[in-house]
């Protein structure tokens, strides 16, 4: 298994083509409205494509469980996978150990005020205050990816857990009062989107690889 102490990432645009999946996926997708039904799809086909390279498994034979609405998950012991999309792409994510990745645009409009003062800590609204406007919601949107990041770690439920992690140290580390545990954290920049990363102290990383099979 290659990679065993890294977080690759693969970042798709959802214009790009369907790549296959199972029959029951295809049975599942049947169900959805259209919009959902294509994302459904194309988030699982281009899950199973790169798993294929990292697992060295035909597509279709990849173990992935990932049914609407619940944490995807591999069997087998063949790593940990996340994914996220936006309006616009869909980021996939494996590592040998638990992780949370999530992925958001930069110009997404989203009334943050009202959010901010909703879910975030004290210290997170003091920080976010001292930007001008357009900085300020960029802002809240890093610290907003690293919390469903940290939910997508924890398997959590974002409605009950959002209020539960709070991000610290510069963005750099996601603490659970509850569990009284913390997360390494990483935000990336990269053209139109902005993507947050949270992993254990165990797993070692400096730097995820990111794959960017495309062009937007």
């Amino acid at each position: 298994m290659e990679n065993l102490n890294k977080i690759c990432i693969w970042l798709f645009s959802k214009k790009e083509t369907l790549e296959p999946i199972t029959s029951e996926e295809i049975e599942i997708s049947k169900r959805m409205a259209p919009i959902r039904a294509d994302e459904y799809k194309k988030t699982r086909g281009f899950t199973r494509k790169v798993l294929s390279k990292i697992l060295k498994i035909k597509p279709l034979e990849i173990p992935l469980n990932a049914l609407p609405g619940k944490p995807p998950e591999l069997l087998g012991n063949k790593g940990f996978i996340s994914l996220s999309h936006c309006e616009d792409a869909i980021l996939v994510g494996w590592s040998s150990r638990k992780f949370g990745i999530d992925i958001e645009r930069k110009d997404r409009k989203v009334n943050f005020y009202s959010l901010m003062n909703k879910y975030y800590f004290d210290k997170e609204i003091k920080h976010i205050n001292n930007f001008n406007y357009e900085n300020k919601k960029l802002e809240f949107i890093k610290y907003w990816i690293l919390k469903e990041a940290a939910i997508k770690w924890q398997r959590g439920n974002i409605t009950s857990d959002i209020k539960n992690w709070e991000i610290k140290n510069n963005k750099k580390k996601a603490l659970n009062y509850l569990l009284n545990f913390s997360l390494k954290t990483k935000v990336i920049n990269y053209n139109s989107w902005i993507i947050g990363i949270t992993y254990e102290k165990i797993l070692n990383v400096k730097d995820p690889i990111l794959f960017k099979d495309f062009s937007i």
